[in-house]
């Protein structure tokens, strides 16, 4: 079965979880958002994440089989860059600005789930990161390649203990960091 999930725009937004090629609807999840979402993502098992924008700013984790919302919590109050899972357990999240990392970690107990937050500022690094966007040294000197968050997060290992898949790294292809 081939999935995939959107928002639409009315206000409260509902996300639509649709079957692929026959579109026919799966699921609607409503109450994780007041305006709009900024990003939604799938997990390797059965959750889907949901990142709402202004003014709420909410981190949602649904079942998408059975429609019900584990947990949820306030993040950081801009936009952000990515949102994805650890492909290795959905229970670790990871928010890239462009200025910090927030880790999510979903705790368990009984039936009750809790998300805890952990920030990451870039500042960490003692470098400059861009995230694609070239510095004013590249563009002047037309060079267009950026020190990816990726690659500062495997020079730095011990900093972190969390898989980033990175888009830049190519289609569902990432790399573990401990």
């Amino acid at each position: 079965m081939h999935l995939f999930a959107f928002a639409d725009y009315q206000s409260p937004p509902i996300i639509h979880l649709q079957q692929y090629p026959s579109l026919q609807e799966i699921k609607q999840f409503t109450g994780g958002a007041e305006l709009e979402y900024s990003a939604l993502e799938f997990s390797a098992t059965e959750e889907l994440l949901s990142l709402s924008t202004s003014p709420d700013y909410l981190l949602t984790i649904w079942n998408w089989r059975t429609g019900v919302k584990l947990a949820q919590c306030e993040t950081t109050k801009k936009p952000p860059v990515e949102i994805s899972f650890n492909p290795n357990s959905w229970y670790d999240i990871g928010i890239l600005y462009r200025d910090q990392i927030n880790l999510y970690t979903c705790e368990r107990q009984n039936d009750k789930y809790v998300l805890f937050e952990r920030p990451l500022t870039l500042e960490l690094f003692n470098q400059t990161v861009a995230h694609n966007q070239p510095t004013y040294q590249q563009t002047k000197t037309k060079q267009s390649n950026p020190l990816r968050v990726a690659d500062v997060i495997r020079r730095f290992p011990s900093r972190f203990s969390f898989t980033l898949v990175d888009s830049t790294i190519g289609t569902d292809q990432g790399t573990s960091v401990k």
